[in-house]
């Protein structure tokens, strides 16, 4: 079929016994439309789903006008697909058209593949997950106030699934599919009679499709909400949502499972009745759900006392980072027994993790020190260009015990054992300065020197400890001790330029961060960051700060990238302006690769907004609000009535390092200056990744920028907040930070 009407038809999009959808070009405009065409396939088929003894196609022909009719009626409802055109074609066969959209809950979702074949046959980006409580909510409420008015003008929708609900380029629900352009498949049909999807079907749907009631559709409704809150069906003896989902509160809970019933008289009797009771089971804990940035799933709103179904959890986590300083693979199949229990999935583990250790961390010095101490072993032991020294003097480990015991607050025994467990002992003697330097000859200018700043590695934590001599001689000790001294090797040097000091200095300062997973976007602000999605992110590694200008300066001076301006501001530590996209990506990064013989690139968005999160589920990382003392921005505006207008605006930028770190210890995640990320630009997050990775499709020509400048009020520093700018374009707020792949 090349034409339906003055449609070009582009493919096929979908067809079953009764009718097909075609993606079409409208004439003039070239708009890509969906058009539902009535075709009937099969006559025993269409016998058996009406009973008509005679004409059953005439019969479905005016059942297919009929829903035309009526969604016609229905098109001003926000949340219904709106039909733009009806017509028939020379044979009196009846189509309309609808907005072509591509993107379903199903993507959001994944396939309902539960079985080990069933998952072996699905693409990973479409494996079986949960949303964020927030966003299920949010599309249940849609759904219902859809379906509300489809059931007031007495339509029974027949076949709600994840692949019907639609979504338009804002992220809101689009309803779709009303009940007669397919009759179910072997796919769909557990009766081959009942209309509609085996997983979604209602008990008494599947005996009859001719005596089915809006309470057909509730129930489906119950499984679709159940399905987005705990990643499952609700099969057999299966378990409340609310043991997936324990924010959700009990009302809720109680009306899902009321949905859910197998008696229809049991149910809410409609859509209506069932969004009457959803409204009244939200509204006392409306902020916790429908508002909540992030997950909100761990602790309670507005406290600090973690949810008591969490707590072994939590306790054995914490046991384990203070016995060894970090969870290891060994420690997985404990923790995820014990989080099977209370029904964390591997994802929602993953997540958990990472908060508890952020917290860890900041709950006391020593806490923090010895996860900075395993850390910085770590960091080094894992490095592609340094071969760590598995045997030290004995003097060089003493001194590694020492710096633990002051920074750490555990006994020589226990970090005794934390680096055996690494494989690092003493084994040698320390050699004389003139033996050394007769089996390895250097110039003296390449002999370690001992750290010239008040500097810390990156890790799970900065900051606090920034100022501690302790922390200045772990640093040195670490990177001498366990890093090795490369230098002598006249190999590595001959395949690893070494790096100038300004160089050096931006290697050291890439910080770990954990792998995991979290909510991204918000349902707060602009439509470009809807709708909010789990993603998961590999460990990687990131800039600790932006990158400066003593960074960027030499790549400048060796006449590779283009002058830059500094607006008379300073140079130094100030973070790097008037920067392009194309050129950070075709000159400076390619120059700096170069340099260092390591691989740099621009973090994705998704790793971004994971970083600058830190475990964190509020706006910013320093909680709901924010104000000048925690990030450099224009003062003169508040957020959310925090109280924090102070009329204060530098209106430049500040040395990096000027503000506190957050938990993952990055500096200026808030403000300063935006950053560059890899990723193309779109505006919104209908079809992005969900595993971490740039999204390279949309619109190339802009950027995205993260994270807000000096030059902005407190709403554009949100953790969701982005925007695009073309990658051609330079500005005296922008700037960048590098990441690179573990």
């Amino acid at each position: 079929m090349d034409t339906i009407g003055k449609y070009k038809v582009i493919k096929e999009l979908g067809a079953g016994g009764f009718g097909a959808v075609y993606l079409a070009e409208a004439p003039i405009t070239n708009a890509q439309v969906a058009i539902k065409i009535f075709q009937v396939k099969d006559e025993n088929l269409a016998g058996v789903a009406t009973s008509a003894s005679q004409d059953a196609s005439g019969v479905l022909k005016e059942r297919f006008l009929s829903e035309a009719r009526t969604l016609e009626q229905l098109s001003h409802n926000p949340y219904i697909v709106s039909i733009r055109d009806y017509d028939e074609l020379d044979d009196g066969t009846p189509y309309y058209v609808m907005p072509y959209l591509p993107t379903s809950l199903e993507q959001e979702i994944g396939k309902d593949a539960f079985t080990q074949g069933k998952l072996e046959e699905t693409p990973k980006s479409l494996h079986p997950r949960k949303l964020a409580s927030n966003r299920a909510i949010e599309i249940l409420k849609q759904i219902l106030e859809g379906m509300s008015e489809v059931h007031r003008a007495g339509l029974i929708h027949r076949d709600i699934k994840p692949a019907n609900i639609l979504f338009d380029a804002q992220g809101n629900v689009q309803i779709c599919d009303f009940g007669i352009a397919k009759l179910p498949d072997a796919e769909h049909s557990q009766s081959g009679v009942g209309m509609g999807s085996r997983n979604y079907v209602s008990p008494e749907q599947r005996e009859s499709a001719k005596h089915v009631s809006p309470a057909s559709d509730v129930y489906s409704i119950g499984v679709l909400v159940y399905r987005m809150l705990t990643g499952q069906l609700p099969l057999g003896k299966f378990q409340d949502a609310i043991a997936y989902a324990p924010e959700i509160g009990e009302e809720l809970n109680v009306l899902i499972d009321d949905a859910l019933s197998q008696n229809e008289q049991e149910r809410p009797a409609d859509a209506g009745v069932f969004l009457n009771r959803f409204n009244q089971a939200v509204s006392g804990f409306k902020e916790n759900i429908v508002k909540e940035e992030g997950t909100g799933t761990w602790i309670n709103e507005g406290k600090t006392e973690i949810k008591p179904e969490l707590k072994p959890l939590k306790q054995r986590i914490e046991n384990l980072l203070s016995e060894q300083g970090e969870i290891r693979e060994k420690d997985k199949p404990g923790l995820d027994a014990l989080a099977s229990v209370i029904g964390l999935n591997e994802e929602a583990l993953s997540e958990f993790i990472v908060q508890t250790t952020a917290a860890h961390a900041q709950s006391s010095v020593a806490n923090a020190g010895l996860l900075k101490w395993v850390d910085g072993i770590n960091r080094r032991a894992t490095d592609d260009n340094k071969t760590p020294r598995k045997n030290i003097t004995q003097e060089e480990y003493d001194a590694l015990i020492e710096v633990g015991i002051s920074t750490t607050g555990q006994d020589k025994g226990a970090l005794e054992r934390l680096l055996k467990e690494k494989g690092i002992a003493a084994g040698q003697e320390r050699q004389s300065a003139e033996s050394k330097t007769q089996q390895a000859p250097r110039p003296a200018q390449d002999t370690p020197q001992p750290p010239q700043e008040t500097k810390m590695p990156g890790g799970i934590l900065g900051a606090a400890l920034a100022g501690s001599l302790a922390i200045v001689l772990l640093v040195g000790f670490i990177s001498y001790f366990v890093g090795g001294d490369q230098s002598a090797d006249p190999q590595i040097n001959k395949s690893t330029p070494r790096p100038s000091t300004a160089v050096q200095s931006l290697l050291d300062s890439m910080v770990t961060i954990p792998g995991g997973s979290f909510i991204m976007g918000s349902n707060d602000g602009g439509s470009n960051g809807k709708p909010v999605h789990r993603v998961s992110i590999k460990p990687f590694k990131l800039m600790e700060t932006e990158v400066t200008w003593s960074m960027y300066q030499p790549c400048i001076d060796d006449g590779v990238c283009p002058e830059a301006k500094d607006e008379g501001w300073g140079k130094g530590n100030r973070p790097v302006i008037n920067v392009r996209w194309n050129d950070i990506t075709q000159k400076y990064i390619p120059w700096l690769n170069q340099q260092t013989g390591q691989t740099f690139r621009l973090p994705t968005e998704a790793e971004w907004e994971y970083a600058a999160r830190g475990g964190t589920q509020t706006p910013f990382n320093t909680g709901n609000c924010i104000n000048i003392r925690q990030a450099n921005y224009d003062g003169n505006y508040d957020y959310n009535n925090c109280g924090a207008k102070t009329g204060t605006n530098l209106e430049k930028t500040t040395q990096v390092k000027s503000y506190k770190a957050n938990p993952f210890g990055l500096y200026d995640m808030h403000g300063n200056v935006w950053e560059f990320v890899q990723d193309c630009w779109n505006d919104s997050y209908i079809g992005a990744p969900g595993d971490g990775s740039a999204w390279m499709e949309g619109d190339c020509g802009q950027a995205v920028l993260r994270g807000g400048s000096w030059g902005n009020g407190p709403d554009a520093l949100r953790l969701a907040s982005r925007i695009s700018y073309f990658r051609t374009n330079r500005h005296d707020t922008v700037g960048l930070r590098l990441a690179q792949d573990l």
